[in-house]
């Protein structure tokens, strides 16, 4: 109605918003016109989209809780996956350009949480948590609650990420196993590194 907010010059969304304006001069009042406007973000949660892009984390202390990250083969065009194998996760393509990396639709985005050991993290994939299974045999699986198992410390040497569990299953040396396309969990370094990059969330910007 002709009470409501006028609309400035310039209108900055920084959400999801459905808008209604009116038009009126004198007695003339226009129609009212509604447009939904939708952020469409660089990066997402649970699968990436192909606009997705995340970041080269070069150092751990640039890592915060809630912040969205993707596992990276270090010298590979491959990625964590959304695909849970039996035993391990699968691997998802990438298209690496410097330090930024262009998502497949398969990847997995993850969320940071706080492990349940000091000074860890938790990699939540949506519908659960990673953690290294066994002390047997080399398996990285996904648990619904999470426990030391899943709490990972992280340092980054030179953008190579070390990965390791912190519970008492002791195959936790996160890594990639290039020969089987996957990614697993290691009693040692043995396997193909991994760098952690951190997805580009969209701004206003990106509306």
């Amino acid at each position: 109605n002709q009470n409501s907010e006028e609309c400035p010059e310039t209108l900055t969304l920084k959400a999801d918003a459905t808008l209604q304006v009116l038009a009126y001069e004198g007695a003339y009042v226009s129609p009212i016109v509604k447009q939904k406007f939708t952020l469409k973000a660089s990066g997402n949660s649970g699968s990436g989209g192909s606009s997705s892009t995340a970041t080269l984390v070069e150092d751990a202390v640039n890592l915060k809780v809630g912040d969205q990250v993707v596992i990276v083969a270090t010298d590979y065009t491959a990625a964590l996956s959304t695909e849970q194998k039996t035993n391990n996760r699968g691997q998802a393509g990438i298209t690496k350009e410097g330090k930024n990396v262009t998502l497949s639709q398969n990847v997995q985005i993850l969320t940071l949480e706080e492990g349940a050991v000091d000074n860890t993290f938790a990699f939540n994939t949506g519908s659960g948590y990673l953690y290294a299974a066994s002390s047997n045999s080399n398996h990285l699986k996904t648990q619904t609650t999470n426990n030391a198992n899943g709490s990972w410390s992280i340092s980054i040497t030179d953008g190579v990420a070390s990965i390791v569990a912190q519970g008492t299953n002791t195959r936790n040396v996160m890594q990639y196993n290039q020969s089987s396309s996957l990614f697993a969990c290691y009693s040692s370094a043995s396997q193909k590194a991994i760098s952690l990059y951190k997805v580009n969330i969209a701004t206003a910007e990106d509306y």
